[in-house]
């Protein structure tokens, strides 16, 4: 029978609306989701169904876990103009019936979709799934079809007082006790308490009529709990892994009565007397006393399942030290952004055990296993993110990545050999701390404590990078004035038109340094450093936070040459737009020169202050970057070929087992490779950059010899022919490739300079 009142059809869900979001994760927790998991609801209506997925929701979201509840009631709110009554629910009702399964299906759809994407790991079907058919139905497609996890969750009420209470309960908006609020619900608008009630327990007595609750004997196949009377009992059956363990244990001990939360601040810190904020500090005198009113105040107050939670630091701990109640340390209450530095030690070490002889199939004489673990008995993973072990190139895939406790790995061998174990966290400001560490074969175990100091430190990969590229670019910039006055030389003239003033690298040199003396190789340093305190300030900084964090690298930890050569050279092409005005100055000044030997045009600057201050008269801003495009390409190759064939060059040297025990002379190995690449495909570029940063120019800010980068390229093929673009290459090779090894190894240095400071 269908009430020819209710107006149903159907339109396709909004995600946006219908779809409950995911509360936002506020614990550090590690990642145990090795698989999709659907929590799939069963139960009558106002049997606390939704407050459950909700709660549930919250809780896996906290410990890490991306978690979404998909309400099966909004879809079909979206689905009907309007609710009428509870005829709609009725089973003979097949129009509406009909609607109903149709907003399942989509649901379970978007449930599918959002996990198979890859943004969630554990949805939860928040449905009444009240009959076999409809289990069995969400089975096929989670579990057959998708290859999911299903773990049904059935909410058992047969006390009509407390069903009554449910639905009354949620009348009173302004009492957060019990389950969800259905009167303020759609389906309720402008009606009353009494009529409310009515309506709802009719259907509930229409889906009372095909009910059929979860059996172990009927459905033995399926994995779920039963939860009665609002926990008085629970019935677990067949539930397997990590995340129903956790879900079981959540919803055994789940409240679902009004408590009590208490909340203080920490007593009066050693830096609070100071005036002081964040930092790690004790409690002062005051402080204590006011730890032991607390503790005195707590007792008498008689707290019948009290616990205490308190951040990582002292001054917390302290000041709830003598509360006699079970603590707990969350690193999510901590200060935020103030500076904090936290101590971790940790133990790592190995063990091994030998077989006696020989292993026949491949020599290995021993099993060994090599771990990271907490100094103290604690949970590792809320701070740590996972654990890199690199172990030797003769191994099958020598990096192995442990993203979840234990933080071990266990393999066979017949000898020493030294392995790096790489420790990332949780948060993305701290940088990973790594240890060299020798894998010992002799029957013993093994044990190291190294501590861990934990703080906030952004951007230090870009101040390193800044800085060794200043060191680098000091003992190089000769060999730049010496590259950019080949470049000039000859300029937009055929070959053997004109007189050669420079006739190679070496005697560029000595002819500079005759007419103009031996300073005049450092023309236009100071903005040549701060051309390189920008630039390579954005890109090794880039270059090495994309490498902390694995953005440029293969499922197997090697440099993937097309994510690293477009994340490079995008960096690089930042900071080569924003350091246009110093490298315009610098090629300008580097080309100013003694009379006699003068080539290309001639700006008439006495330094880096007289050069800025004249083109902001010229022109203000829109001078100071004026030819902004031309050392985009430029930096563009440049950093996409060195850093990427520095990266090829590091892996490749590792895999011959060169250097293994010497990182600096590798990384200058590497870069040498990577810098001869530089200078094979930046060359062209390079010539534009100097020809178009240093014409003359009118009035209006144009050139006097090029239109821009294409007219420039054109002009040069014509009356230099293709030469023209490789003028001076030698020098950019001399430059390039001793500017690559002295900034990646200067980092190298530096970077290990300051882990040794933070440590």
């Amino acid at each position: 029978m269908t009430d020819p009142k209710i107006e149903m059809h159907y339109t396709p869900p909004n995600s946006d609306t219908i779809q409950t979001k995911p509360f936002p994760i506020r614990g550090e927790r590690a990642n145990f989701v090795n698989k999709p998991h659907v929590i799939a609801m069963v139960g009558l209506p106002a049997r606390g169904k939704t407050y459950i997925s909700k709660k549930l929701c919250r809780y896996l979201n906290w410990i890490g876990i991306s978690t979404k509840v998909f309400n099966l009631g909004e879809y079909r709110r979206h689905a009907t103009t309007a609710y009428q009554c509870h005829e709609f629910f009725r089973p003979d009702n097949i129009k509406a019936m009909a609607i109903r399964t149709q907003c399942a299906m989509d649901a379970l759809k978007d449930v599918c979709q959002w996990l198979e994407s890859g943004d969630g790991e554990v949805a939860v079907f928040d449905a009444t799934n009240s009959t076999v058919e409809r289990r069995q139905l969400i089975r096929d497609i989670v579990v057959e079809k998708m290859g999911f996890k299903l773990f049904f969750v059935e909410s058992v009420c047969n006390d009509p007082e407390i069903v009554e209470q449910n639905i009354m309960e949620l009348i009173r908006k302004d009492e957060l006790l019990l389950v969800q609020v259905k009167v303020s619900s759609p389906d309720y608008a402008n009606m009353n308490k009494e009529e409310v009630l009515a309506d709802f327990m009719l259907r509930i007595e229409h889906y009372q009529e095909k009910y059929q609750p979860l059996d172990e004997n009927q459905e033995s196949d399926l994995s779920f709990m039963k939860i009665y009377n609002t926990g008085e009992k629970v019935l677990v059956h067949k539930h397997e892994g990590h995340i129903q363990s956790r879900i079981v244990y959540y919803l055994m001990n789940i409240h679902i009565v009004p408590r009590t939360i208490y909340l203080t601040r920490h007593g009066e810190s050693a830096m609070n007397l100071e005036g002081k904020i964040g930092g790690d500090s004790e409690l002062s005198d005051r402080g204590w006393e006011y730890a032991k009113a607390l503790a005195s105040y707590i007792t008498s107050q008689n707290i019948q399942g009290l616990r205490v939670w308190t951040s990582w630091l002292k001054r917390t701990i302290q000041t709830a030290s003598d509360v006699n109640a079970p603590q707990e340390r969350w690193k999510a209450l901590n200060e935020i952004d103030a500076g904090v530095t936290i101590v971790k030690p940790i133990v790592y070490g190995n063990v091994a055990r030998y077989f006696g002889k020989k292993r026949e199939e491949d020599g290995h004489t021993h099993q060994w296993t090599v771990y990271v673990k907490p100094y103290h008995n604690e949970d590792m993973s809320t701070y740590v993110k996972k654990v890199h072990f690199k172990l030797h190139e003769s191994y099958n895939n020598p990096n192995r990545i442990m993203t979840k406790p234990p933080y071990e790995l266990t393999e066979t061998g017949w000898g020493e050999f030294e392995i790096v174990i790489k420790i990332y966290f949780h948060d993305p400001n701290e940088r990973p701390v790594s240890i060299i560490f020798i894998i010992l074969t002799v029957f013993i175990i093994y044990n190291f404590v190294k501590v861990i100091y934990i703080r906030n430190s952004p951007g230090i990969e870009f101040a390193i990078g800044a800085l060794a590229a200043v060191g680098a670019g000091f003992f190089t910039n000769p060999v730049d004035v010496i590259k950019v006055r080949l470049q000039l030389q000859g300029e937009l003239e055929a070959r053997n038109t004109y007189r050669k003033i420079y006739k190679n690298t070496l005697h560029a040199g000595y002819v500079i340094a005759k007419h103009e003396g031996v300073c005049a190789l450092q023309a236009g340093i100071v903005p040549a450093l701060y051309f390189q305190v920008v630039l390579n300030g954005i890109r090794l900084g880039a270059y090495n936070t994309a490498k902390k964090y694995d953005l440029i690298t293969n499922d197997k930890g090697n440099t993937d040459v097309l994510k690293t050569a477009l994340f490079t050279g995008t960096a690089g092409s930042v900071g080569a737009v924003l350091s246009s005005p110093f490298y315009m100055v610098k090629t300008q000044l580097q080309a100013r020169s003694a009379q006699s030997i003068a080539v290309g045009y001639q700006h008439n600057y006495t330094g880096t202050w007289c050069a800025f201050k004249s083109l902001w008269k010229e022109g203000g801003i829109i001078a100071l970057y004026r030819g902004w495009y031309a050392n985009i390409p430029r930096v563009f190759v440049g950093s996409a070929t060195q850093l990427t064939t520095f990266g090829l060059a590091a892996d490749w040297l590792r895999s011959l087992q060169m250097f293994t025990d010497q990182p600096i002379l590798l990384t200058f190995l590497a870069s040498v490779i990577g810098g001869s690449c530089v200078a094979l495909t930046m060359q062209p570029f390079d010539v534009l950059a100097t020809r178009l940063y240093n014409q003359k120019t009118d009035v209006s800010g144009k050139g006097a010899l090029y239109n821009g980068f294409l007219d420039a390229i054109i002009k040069i093929l014509r009356t230099e022919g293709l030469s023209g673009l490789y003028k001076g290459i030698f020098p950019t090779w001399m430059r390039i490739a001793p500017h690559t090894v002295l900034c990646l190894v200067f980092y190298e240095k530096l970077d290990q300079l300051y882990t040794v400071l933070q440590n």
